[in-house]
């Protein structure tokens, strides 16, 4: 009776292994004089809990450096990033180039830029440019305070000259008999005429001046001509207007010039162009299956 109550206890001590627990039978035998004993132990402990797995690390996420200057996308193409399959298109219109790592990239190309930075020097200038037109006082204020990259004419004059700029008005009034003389004139004429002053003579103001300092950061210094245009606004108001198609000439310049320094730095194979990376999607058949017959 003993033996199939301790069978049932046994069974049941394997069968019910409570969850994060187990249960040990230990069984052993040793020979005590001339008789066999058989000693039956029974365990239970708790488990240590095993470690959570570690998540899937999801895969690098696509390369879109921005390089500020050619040189350090040449040295980073040179450290082994590019290869026969790197295209790089320069647009100076947009003022960046587009470099494709690997054009024939079977699963997804990876397009890194470079995006110049206008020059801390030049940068005012080129606000100034943008803008267009202002009126004279302000003129004359960053004329002064820029006075250092004007090299022609001296900076300090032409602020000078600018701050006792004065417009003067002619008007007449002409009569004539349209159809009877050479020369006839019938109406109103005005004439306005826009001069600066050295002391106390009138000068004539320049119709450009020359600036000197880098376009870009990492470029060399390079001189620009920028156009002035002054005029008369209404009977006491003058404003100055800043153009010039010499900095937008120069800004190409650049661009080829760092199109010169990545080529030197790509392997054979690679291409190295004016133009803009652009790419397009697949059409696939069936892609618009069945929407003729949607109602």
């Amino acid at each position: 009776m003993e033996s199939h109550e301790t069978k049932n206890v046994l069974s049941q001590f394997l069968r019910e292994v409570k969850t994060g627990q187990e249960n040990i039978l230990d069984v052993a035998r040793e020979v005590v004089g001339d008789k066999e004993q058989v000693t039956v132990a029974v365990q239970n402990r708790v488990l240590q809990p095993e470690q959570p797995p570690k998540p899937e690390r999801a895969e690098s996420p696509p390369r879109g450096h921005v390089f500020h200057t050619a040189q350090a996308a040449a040295e980073y193409l040179a450290a082994g990033y590019g290869s026969e399959h790197t295209v790089i298109l320069a647009d100076a219109a947009k003022r960046e180039i587009g470099l494709c790592l690997n054009e024939d990239a079977a699963v997804g190309v990876e397009t890194c830029y470079i995006r110049p930075v206008v020059h801390p020097v030049f940068a005012p200038w080129a606000r100034l440019m943008d803008e267009g037109v202002i009126e004279l006082r302000r003129a004359v204020l960053f004329m002064q305070t820029h006075r250092r990259e004007i090299v022609s004419p001296k900076g300090c004059e032409l602020a000078l000259s600018l701050a006792q700029v004065k417009a003067s008005t002619h008007i007449e009034a002409h009569f004539g008999t349209p159809g009877r003389g050479r020369d006839a004139i019938n109406g109103v004429l005005i004439k306005t005429r826009v001069q600066g002053q050295e002391q106390t003579e009138p000068v004539d103001l320049p119709d450009s001046i020359t600036i000197e300092c880098p376009l870009f950061v990492g470029s060399e210094s390079r001189k620009l001509e920028i156009d002035l245009t002054l005029a008369a606004d209404g009977m006491d108001k003058v404003v100055v207007g800043f153009t010039s198609t010499h900095v937008t000439a120069a800004v190409m310049a650049e661009f080829e010039a760092m199109l010169a320094t990545l080529q030197a730095k790509l392997p054979d194979g690679g291409v190295a162009v004016l133009g803009q990376l652009q790419y397009g999607q697949w059409q696939y058949l069936g892609d618009d299956e069945g929407k003729d017959g949607d109602a």
